[in-house]
């Protein structure tokens, strides 16, 4: 699969338009949260799990996928 270090993430532009900006904050804060949860008796399972929760949350929020959270994960249109 593919990895994206989205502190090396910015606009060719040099300026996001704001569904870009909508789309990066969603994904640093997913990161961020990720992030949080790297300690011991955490397992690499159970972070991935969180992303997709929480990527899969953000697609539903902002009207990228028109499913629920759920069907989302659960039809994995995350991926």
């Amino acid at each position: 699969g593919y990895v994206s270090d989205v502190t090396r993430t910015w606009p060719v532009s040099g300026k996001f338009t704001e569904p870009q900006r909508e789309v990066y904050e969603h994904v640093l804060e997913a990161h961020r949260e990720c992030v949080e949860v790297c300690v011991e008796g955490n397992t690499l399972r159970d972070i991935h799990k969180m992303s997709v929760h929480l990527l899969s949350r953000a697609l539903s929020k902002l009207g990228i996928v028109q499913k629920s959270t759920q069907q989302i994960i659960l039809r994995g249109l995350y991926k």
